[in-house]
Order: structure tokens, then sequence, then C-alpha cells
């Protein structure tokens, strides 16, 4: 009976043991896995980061064109006010001067 208690013991030890030993790995992969976790999403937000500044950088290049041809029509539309001012200018002078007098 004593060596069954003893045989008892020594498979409550050697199990204990194995708990431990399992614990420990438990919580080594644990400590791991946070470990990956935190490297994938910095790659993530670096990944993130460098799309998001290529599509700024897109952005304002697509700006910057549209701005570029807004300008140019703008300038085209200047020019033909001021052409057609300069055309009408002395008639619409003549016309207000008449009207005046008229009055």
């Amino acid at each position: 009976m004593e060596k069954v208690i003893l045989e008892l013991v020594e498979f409550d030890r050697q199990a204990q043991k194995a708990v431990r030993a399992a614990e420990e790995r438990s919580a080594s992969e644990r400590a791991r896995i946070v470990q990956e976790k935190e490297a994938l999403s910095a790659r993530y937000r670096e990944r993130a980061q460098q799309t998001i500044q290529k599509l700024e950088h897109r952005k304002r290049q697509e700006a910057e064109l549209e701005l570029q041809k807004l300008e140019a029509r703008y300038g085209d539309s200047m020019k033909r006010l001021e052409e057609s001012f300069r055309q009408q200018e002395r008639f619409w002078v003549d016309e207000i001067v008449k009207r005046c007098r008229q009055e």
C-alpha cells in the first residue's frame, strides 16, 4: 500500500511539473503572440501611412493641375472680356453721353 501511495505522490509531482511546464510554454506563447501582433500592427500602420502619403501627393498633383487649368480658363476669360471692353468702350461712352443729354 505504501508503494502505491509513493507512486501516486510521484505521479502527482510529475503531473504538477508537466502542468507548470505547460503553463510556462503557454505564457511564453502568449507573450510571443502579443509581440507578433504588435509587429503586424506596426507594419500595417506603416503601410497605411505610406499609402496615405502617396494618395495625398497624387491628390495635391491633381489639385495643382486643376488649378492650372482654372487659372488658364480665367486668364482666357479675362482676355476676352478686356478685348470686348476695348472694342465696345467707345460705343458705351457715346451711348452713355447720348442718354445723359436726352434726359
